[in-house]
């Protein structure tokens, strides 16, 4: 199912919650893409929002499959990204809050989102989620961390560029 609006009225959230999933159009996720990549899939997204003592809490997950340039091979590539999330969306004029012990809402630097007008804006929370999961400078295949033999300076351990491979025999204490 294409889903085009992601603006849901607090009021028409049933109490047993709401299941939102679908596919984004393409242009949408174009316009939340870094400019490494492009998108190869439409966007997925799968949200579970339920209201909660007047807050609304979103649960769920997005997930689309990315083509790019590996910044260190200057390979084509592709990989899917999956980004979960929950956030709480809570009444604006509630916006700030107080924590007890005189931690004001004020000092928090990762506010929750705020229900404006009676409507929760869903479209924000996924656009934020996805930016931030992605690397500004995506790499194919990330080096073999467990193998204490793979050289850090390239992707697999065959194939190391010969002006490095003298730092192979190099024993660090």
């Amino acid at each position: 199912m294409k889903l085009t609006d992601l603006h849901i009225a607090v009021a028409n959230i049933p109490d047993a919650g709401l299941l939102i999933e679908g596919e984004l159009p393409d242009d949408w996720a174009a316009e939340s893409l870094l400019p490494a990549y492009e998108a190869r899939s439409p966007l997925s997204v799968r949200m579970d929002v339920r209201a909660v003592n007047g807050n609304v809490l979103v649960q769920g997950h997005a997930g689309i499959l990315l083509g790019f340039e590996c910044s260190r091979t200057l390979e084509p590539s592709e990989a899917f990204l999956r980004v979960d999330f929950a956030e709480l969306f809570v009444p604006s004029d509630k916006h700030e809050f107080s924590l007890g012990d005189g931690v004001d809402s004020d000092a928090i630097e990762d506010e929750p989102y705020a229900i404006v007008g009676g409507q929760v804006d869903l479209e924000q929370l996924v656009r934020e989620e996805l930016v931030l999961a992605q690397d500004p400078y995506p790499v194919a295949v990330e080096a073999d961390a467990d193998d204490p033999d793979a050289p850090v300076w390239t992707s697999t351990s065959s194939e190391v560029d010969p002006r490095w491979a003298e730092l192979k025999k190099l024993k660090l204490d």
